[in-house]
């Protein structure tokens, strides 16, 4: 058959692909028995063109991708196959065994085009033998063709490639074939870049970074709407049981000031937090612009105040309340942020960092030094340390927003969660954090030694009874988040 005449038309990459509503067989008993393309936006979608004559040229391919359905699934895509005989024949060739010349049972579709008309509109149709071309055209969750192959013959292909190729298409066209996100050879930051699609998400724009993740606006293809996507960053210790309990910590909370968490999936290996969007700027950023009115400030220690004790009605410490956990939003008011450190009923999230997450410490004896070439910190740098003998066993958090047992290694609870929020009135009321250090043993020091009834005198006398309440440096003598919701 002389499958070298056939002419290609137009390439179809980039451009909407050509719908299509055509009967075909059925995978499972409980398929609908006709294929709609339209059906299928919000996923990869897989098309396969092959010709008639299946004793003439191997059907290797097509029993390939049923072979490993199950990865193309986990990809998030689907698969359908298309020529021009009739269901009926497409059916025996799924009850005659490869050997005989047939395909055997199929895991996916295989639809008809009989007249040929949807071929015609792919560029695979040869009209003078009526039949297809093999050719793959994938189609990404948008309706756009994002790679197509047109080829005279089939014979021997397997899955291995268009799985390699849909991997690439997935993390933005990288070309880079072969990985997987989440094994630690590429970064998320690099790999999802604006257009490139994670699951049923597709990457619009980077929103930030912290120790462990990085965040990304998304489009939810499935729901049509913006949402904020989490991602671990790859060599992180933090494993899949950690991001399932931030997110289980946030989601069981129903709170006006609290960002919602809608759900904890993972794909190519990544974890990923899909989290409402909020649009707007933090308060670390708008504490930079300038200071607030009294009547502002009021209104963000109130509502911050009042989603913090629905958190310890719920048996949640937060862990690292600051500025920066802090968004506020033109519609909603202020809005909590981030519960990567949180604790749930008593279970801390994080793991114990290891000796390499030192970074620019080192051990001297039973002290930890700073290392001259330690780059100064920001005010709310995230810390995260094994400081041996001086400061305790366990550090985790960010230092100039601690409450000075937990620079001992003592654990967050509701108290240290008090604190922190006094911590970030005072800076509200008065323009600067109370404590300020270049330097992370500076600030864990003053942590132990300042005196914060002293500083406290800084605040302006309406602000100053809250503030003093929460900086107390005995928790048992600290209001709790419910007694300082009264006093605002």
């Amino acid at each position: 058959m002389g499958y070298q005449t056939y002419s290609v038309q137009q390439p179809l990459v980039g451009r909407k692909a050509p719908l299509f509503d055509l009967p075909c067989t059925k995978p499972v008993s409980r398929h609908p028995g006709n294929f709609r393309l339209a059906d299928h936006l919000g996923r990869w979608v897989l098309v396969y063109f092959y010709p008639r004559d299946f004793p003439l040229v191997s059907p290797a391919e097509l029993i390939s991708v049923s072979a490993r359905i199950g990865e193309f699934w986990r990809r998030n895509a689907t698969v359908v196959a298309i020529s021009t005989d009739p269901v009926d024949f497409h059916q025996e060739w799924i009850e005659t065994a490869p050997s005989d010349g047939g395909v055997g049972p199929l895991r996916f579709p295989l639809a008809s085009d009989g007249d040929g008309v949807i071929s015609r509109r792919y560029g695979v149709y040869l009209p003078d033998q009526r039949v297809n071309s093999w050719g793959l055209f994938i189609v990404d969750p948008y309706g756009l063709v994002q790679y197509q192959v047109l080829y005279p013959v089939g014979v021997g292909r397997t899955a291995e490639a268009p799985l390699r190729v849909l991997d690439a298409l997935r993390a933005g066209g990288s070309g880079e074939l072969g990985f997987r996100l989440g094994d630690g050879s590429t970064d998320p930051a690099q790999s999802l870049r604006e257009g490139a699609t994670l699951g049923h998400y597709r990457v619009k724009t980077p929103l930030g970074k912290g120790a462990f993740a990085h965040v990304f606006r998304a489009w939810d293809l499935w729901l049509q709407r913006d949402v904020a996507i989490k991602v671990l960053r790859p060599g992180s210790r933090v494993d899949v049981d950690v991001v399932l309990h931030e997110a289980r910590a946030a989601a069981v909370l129903n709170h006006p000031h609290i960002c919602t968490v809608y759900t904890v999936e993972e794909h190519e290996g990544l974890p990923v937090i899909v989290m409402e969007l909020l649009d707007g700027l933090t308060l670390r950023k708008r504490l930079k612009m300038g200071r607030l009115a009294p009547v502002e400030i009021r209104k963000i220690a109130r509502s911050v105040t009042s989603a913090m004790v629905a958190c310890h009605d719920a048996d949640l410490v937060h862990g690292d309340l600051k500025p920066a956990n802090i968004m506020l939003t033109p519609a909603a008011g202020p809005k909590i942020l981030d519960f990567g450190i949180a604790r749930l009923r008593g279970k801390q999230v994080l793991p114990r960092p290891s000796e390499d997450s030192l970074g620019g410490l080192r051990k001297s004896g039973d002290t930890v030094e700073t290392l001259p070439h330690d780059p100064a910190l920001e005010p709310d740098a995230d810390l995260e340390a094994t400081l041996a003998g001086r400061v305790g066993p366990l550090v985790v958090g960010t230092p100039a927003y601690m409450a000075p047992e937990r620079a001992c290694g003592e654990p967050a609870t509701p108290s240290s969660d008090v604190f922190s929020l006094g911590v970030v009135m005072f800076q509200m009321a008065t323009g600067h954090a109370p404590l300020q250090s270049s330097y992370l043993l500076d600030l864990l020091d003053q942590l132990q030694t300042a005196d914060l009834k002293r500083l406290v005198k800084l605040v302006p006398d309406q602000f100053r009874a809250p503030v003093a309440a929460a900086m107390d440096r005995d928790p048992k003598r600290r209001a709790t988040m419910r007694e300082l919701l009264d006093l605002l």
